[in-house]
């Protein structure tokens, strides 16, 4: 990256930045690195989780920086892209972490870590939860079932599940929230 780009007033930055020249956009980046970092690791708790987020960020942002308005503060808007991206993170992390784990039930918030402080009534409690879940995942069509376990368990957006399944991004968040809905009456019924 051009040292001269150091000294450059901000307002300068973010005009040759949506002009999609890289190295501007990588210095304003550089710049605001660690406190975007800050605030997401706020929202997430978690240092390695926030790295991710702060990257995903950074990307997210040249990626749709003709919708910065410049009416605002450069880092106001990509603050906020931070946070909503770190609280969708955090959404998938405790939703795969809970129940799509690799293991399929055993991480019910009861991994080595915590089993010991875990009552073993809760535990039991939090096991058939998991398996009620699991089991009304399966009984959700294919492609009902793919296109929530492409959302959670990998963590992959509506526009990527579309791209992947040729489908637009719109019909992916039908398809999410009929197939939750799906979900959801299977679990009532089960209670009931």
């Amino acid at each position: 990256m051009p040292r001269e780009l150091e000294t450059i007033e901000e307002s300068q930055l973010i005009e040759r930045a949506l002009q999609r020249d890289g190295d501007a956009f990588g210095e304003l980046a550089r710049r605001y690195e660690n406190s975007l970092y800050n605030v997401v690791l706020g929202v997430v708790g978690e240092a390695e989780l926030a790295r991710d987020v702060t990257q995903d960020t950074f990307l997210r942002a040249y990626q749709f920086l003709d919708r910065y308005r410049r009416s605002f503060r450069f880092s106001t808007w990509l603050f906020r892209i931070g946070v909503n991206l770190a609280i969708s993170k955090l959404r998938r992390h405790r939703l795969e972490s809970n129940v799509f784990s690799a293991s399929g039930i055993s991480h019910y918030g009861l991994d080595r870590r915590t089993r010991k402080s875990v009552k073993p009534m809760d535990r039991l409690l939090q096991e058939e939860q998991a398996r009620q879940i699991l089991s009304g995942v399966r009984e959700l069509s294919d492609r009902y079932r793919q296109v929530l376990l492409m959302r959670y368990k990998d963590g992959l957006s509506c526009r990527d599940i579309g791209e992947q399944l040729g489908i637009t991004a719109n019909s992916v968040s039908i398809i999410l929230h009929r197939s939750k809905m799906k979900l959801k009456e299977f679990l009532s019924a089960e209670e009931a």
